[in-house]
């Protein structure tokens, strides 16, 4: 079976493997072919210029130019994973889980709770392009306030085991 789905995210956890890239242009190549849309890693990547050129979305812990290949082994594939998060958290993902990736970062989406997401995320939409048309037809201090009301609708998905 290969790892490369059409419409799929590829994530690599390395365990902190930072001796080489775990991917560069040739890979890239014939994951782009393969139907990839991204990859995920916290390894190090090669060839930044070219990977951005192919169209294929990654986000790495950084760049090397040592190729990491020889150097690591996979261990295991099609099973959930767990990389390092914002603030010295942790994230959990599974296979089937929602990958949003921008170069902006990575958002990963519990399957079990992407269309409870996909609700908010349209009413945030439609709020925020309500702000967008009144740029010039409201008051500063109204649009202040509609600025912080806008993720009113919002409620926190949390797994029970997590805490706040």
């Amino acid at each position: 079976p290969t790892l490369a789905q059409p419409g799929g995210v590829l994530v690599f956890a390395t365990s902190g493997f930072r001796g080489g890239g775990v991917t560069g242009e040739l890979l890239a190549l014939d994951l782009k072919s393969a139907g990839v849309v991204g990859l995920v890693t916290d390894g190090m990547v090669r060839d930044k210029t070219a990977l951005a050129q192919i169209g294929l979305n990654v986000v790495a812990a950084g760049v090397i130019p040592t190729n990491g290949a020889r150097r690591f082994h996979i261990t295991g594939w099609g099973q959930s994973v767990t990389l390092l998060g914002p603030e010295g958290g942790t994230v959990r993902i599974a296979p089937g889980d929602l990958v949003l990736m921008d170069a902006d970062g990575v958002l990963i989406i519990p399957n079990d709770v992407a269309a409870r997401v996909l609700e908010m995320a349209e009413e945030l939409a439609r709020k925020e392009d309500i702000l967008k048309s009144n740029t010039t037809m409201q008051s500063a201090k109204v649009r202040a306030k509609a600025r912080a009301e806008r993720m009113s609708h919002m409620v926190w998905l949390r797994h029970p085991e997590v805490s706040r």
